[in-house]
């Protein structure tokens, strides 16, 4: 069975304008309101104006042309991705002052392969998927000093999917993400889960016969339910979809929401002590 490896390579060169536009257009006067606009606007784009190059890439074994994802903060330390020579991918860990520069892993060899998304961090340890043109990609893992590289789970598409796209996400010690491809009768593409010792990988929902084909990005969380794009599905330009999971985001250490009855009343025990 013959499966069509559908990337999509397409960036958003306008991000950092819009982002820069929606710092200048929410700046707001801190004296109350009577400084004129003009000033805060200037003060913005002065601070925005600050270039720093951390580190230059060489080439070879360096690698050069970063990836498409920005890379993931841990400290005070960068990962990130880069082609390298071999035309696949190189990990890479930087200080924000850009010292302490270092190529963590590189993938060639029978590790050939692409890293469609962002690094996730979780302690020491760096995970991410892969995916190239001779396999169907892997999911692995790397410690933050390049040391420990492991491949936690390989996707063959006659049994469990193909083609890992976006980024991975966390929730506790499970990973999900998305393939765009699947085993027969699931090639729509997968949402899959994974716990981060390699264990416990399942399919947790395919996306045939569901208007959603090729998923392409990574996935966000919002409450239980998860949320994606594919570039396919029914019409055929792309969909934006969402999966409804048993699961509720609370983050790393989740705080009690008081409920409003308990609110109401912080509120008025504040009022009378003010």
């Amino acid at each position: 069975m013959e499966y069509l490896n559908i990337r999509s390579r397409y960036t958003l060169p306008t991000f950092g304008v819009l982002a820069a536009a929606c710092l200048l257009a929410c700046a707001r006067p801190s004296d109350g309101g009577s400084s004129p606009p003009s000033r805060d606007l200037r003060s913005v784009s002065q601070r925005l104006s600050t270039t720093t190059v951390l580190h230059s890439f060489a080439g070879g074994v360096d690698g050069a042309r970063p990836e498409l994802t920005a890379p993931v903060v841990s400290g005070a330390t960068l990962y990130g991705t880069v082609t390298n020579s071999s035309h696949a991918s190189t990990l890479f860990g930087v200080d924000t002052d850009g010292s302490n520069y270092g190529v963590l892993h590189t993938f060639i060899g029978t590790q050939r392969g692409y890293i469609d998304g962002t690094l996730l961090v979780s302690g020491s340890t760096l995970y991410g998927a892969t995916y190239n043109d001779n396999d169907y990609g892997t999911v692995f893992k790397v410690d933050t000093d390049g040391s420990s590289y492991a491949v936690l789970h390989s996707f063959d598409p006659n049994i469990d999917g193909g083609f890992p796209s976006g980024s991975l996400f966390a929730i506790g010690s499970t990973l999900y993400g998305t393939t765009q491809v699947g085993p027969p009768g699931f090639n729509a593409g997968i949402l899959f889960k994974i716990d981060m010792d390699g264990t416990g990988y399942q399919i947790l929902r395919s996306f045939a016969g569901t208007g959603v084909a090729t998923p392409n990005g990574s996935l966000a969380l919002v409450g239980s339910t998860f949320y994606g794009t594919s570039i396919a599905g029914s019409p055929n330009t792309g969909t934006i979809f969402k999966v409804i999971t048993k699961y509720r985001s609370r983050g790393p250490n989740p705080a009690r929401r008081p409920s409003r009855r308990v609110a109401f009343r912080l509120h008025e025990r504040g009022s009378r002590l003010a």
